[in-house]
C-alpha cells in the first residue's frame, strides 16, 4: 500500500518512516491527532476534503484502499441512470456530500466491482447500500464477478450465516439517517433476528436492499447445483 502511494504521488519509495511521522508531529495539534501509534485527521471533515482531492487524482487508490463506509457516502460513478429519486429527508444529506465525491470512469468499473465482491466476502455487507451497485452497468460487472466463482463459494459467502456482521450497527443507526420511519423499520428487523438467535446471511442485505438481479442470479445457480432452491432457505452447507 505504501510503495503504491509514493509512487503515485512521486515520492521517493525509498523515504524513511520517520521522516512522514516527524511531518505528521509537526501538523499535530492543526491539522492531525495522535492516539497511541496512529495518526488522524484533527476533523472529519478535513478527511473528507483531502481524500476527495487524492481520489480525484488517483481513483484506482482509493478503489483499492479506502473502507466500505467511505464508499457508500463518496464513491459514484459516471452517469444517474441507476439511481433512484431520494426522498426529501435524504436530499439535505445527499448534496452535502456530492461536492465532496469521487467520480469513477466506465475504465474502472471491473476494479470497482471486485473491489465491492471483495468486501461482501470479508462481511462488509454495507456494500449493498451503496448506491453504485444500483447503476446497471457496475451491477453487470459485479455478476460478471460472482460467475467466475464455484457454488461452493457463492454458498459460503451467501447463503451461509455470517459469524460477524461488520454492517448490522452501521446500517441501523446510521447518522445519515434522518427518516425515523426507515430508521425504526431497520431497528425492528434487525432486533427480530438477533432475538430470535439467527446470524445475518448476506442473501437477507441482498434481499432488503432490492437487488433484485444478484438474488436471481443466486436463485439461479442454486436451481442448476441443486434442482431445486432448499439451499435458499437452510443454514448450513451439506455436502451430498
Amino acid at each position: 500500500k505504501k510503495i503504491s502511494v509514493l509512487k503515485r504521488c512521486k515520492v521517493d519509495r525509498e523515504t524513511d518512516n520517520f521522516r512522514f511521522i516527524d511531518a505528521l508531529s509537526d501538523m499535530e495539534g492543526t491539522y492531525t491527532n495522535k492516539f497511541d501509534s496512529e495518526y488522524t485527521f484533527i476533523h472529519d471533515s478535513m478527511f473528507e476534503i483531502v481524500a476527495c482531492h487524492f481520489g480525484r487524482q488517483f481513483p484506482e487508490l482509493m478503489i483499492q484502499y479506502m473502507s466500505s463506509d467511505y464508499f457508500a457516502n463518496y464513491i459514484k460513478v459516471d452517469g444517474n441512470e441507476s439511481e433512484n429519486r431520494i426522498s426529501e429527508n435524504e436530499e439535505s444529506t445527499e448534496r452535502k456530500a456530492s461536492g465532496l465525491c469521487i467520480i469513477i470512469s466506465e475504465s474502472h468499473y471491473q476494479m470497482l466491482a471486485e473491489r465491492l465482491f471483495r468486501d461482501v466476502e470479508n462481511g462488509e455487507m454495507l456494500v449493498f447500500e451503496n448506491k453504485t451497485l444500483k447503476h446497471p452497468s457496475v451491477l453487470q460487472t459485479f455478476i460478471d464477478v460472482m460467475a467466475r466463482k464455484s457454488y461452493r463459494e457463492l454458498y459460503s459467502i451467501f447463503l451461509s450465516e455470517l459469524k460477524e456482521d461488520k454492517g448490522v450497527c452501521h446500517y441501523v443507526f446510521q447518522p445519515q439517517m434522518t427518516n425515523s420511519q426507515q430508521s425504526f423499520e431497520r431497528f425492528r428487523i434487525w432486533m427480530h433476528l438477533l432475538h430470535e438467535g439467527k446470524r445475518v446471511r448476506a442473501i437477507y442485505w441482498v434481499i432488503y436492499c432490492g437487488h433484485n438481479q444478484i438474488l436471481q442470479y443466486i436463485i439461479d445457480q442454486i436451481l442448476t447445483e441443486n434442482g431445486n432452491v432448499n439451499d435458499l432457505f437452510k443454514n448450513s452447507y451439506k455436502k451430498d
